[in-house]
């Protein structure tokens, strides 16, 4: 127990948390003012869950990784289930509170697409913090909802291309595909090997 509390600490869970629960704060108020315009913008309420799933992942990937290294290398306890034991719990518990967010708005589109966006932009996050350190962990899920605005345009019926699947509707099955792969692989290189803060970082 000493040890996985030492684990959380080196990886400032406890203020990663915070920072969840100030995050969803904010979503909250952003949405309920978005709820207050006139019916016909109330469509906009879609970035707004969006910025959130992506917010909400920068945080628990940023956390990948240690300040000081890894030094519960030296302990017979497999660093696998500690970091699944950290990374699970803080990214159940910032999906706990989206939800709660998106409960409180009474979209029906707004729990699945936050949940689908959480997944995915969390396991993008999760693949750069294991390429390029935590700390730019955030760098390519924020790339990527910033620019498929510009670059994603679908054709035919399809308003977004197929590879722009955070914007995709919320049920849409292959962009569930697609963040479900985005985790699954993302979470899986985080737990079963070393993430650095900083690329090239000796740990």
């Amino acid at each position: 127990m000493r040890l996985f509390v030492l684990f959380l600490r080196a990886r400032r869970a406890g203020y990663a948390a915070a920072m969840l629960a100030c995050v969803s704060l904010l979503a909250w108020a952003a949405g309920r003012e978005v709820l207050s315009l006139p019916v016909v913008v109330v469509e906009y309420l879609a970035p707004v869950i969006i910025f959130l799933a992506l917010l909400g992942a920068c945080v628990v990937a940023a956390g990948a990784g240690s300040p000081f290294g890894e030094a519960e290398t030296t302990a017979s306890f497999p660093l696998p289930v500690l970091r699944f034991a950290h990374l699970g719990p803080l990214l159940a518990c910032g999906a706990g509170l989206f939800l709660l967010v998106a409960i409180a708005w009474d979209r029906t589109f707004a729990v699945p697409l936050l949940l689908r966006g959480l997944l995915g932009l969390s396991g993008m996050a999760f693949i750069i913090a294991f390429v390029l350190g935590s700390r730019l962990s955030w760098t390519l899920p924020m790339v990527f909802v910033v620019v498929i605005p510009l670059v994603g345009d679908g054709s035919g019926e399809s308003r977004w291309a197929w590879w722009a699947w955070v914007d995709q509707p919320a049920a849409d099955p292959l962009a569930w595909a697609l963040a479900t792969s985005f985790f699954v692989v993302g979470f899986w290189l985080v737990c079963l090997f070393r993430v650095s803060e900083m690329p090239g970082r000796a740990e």
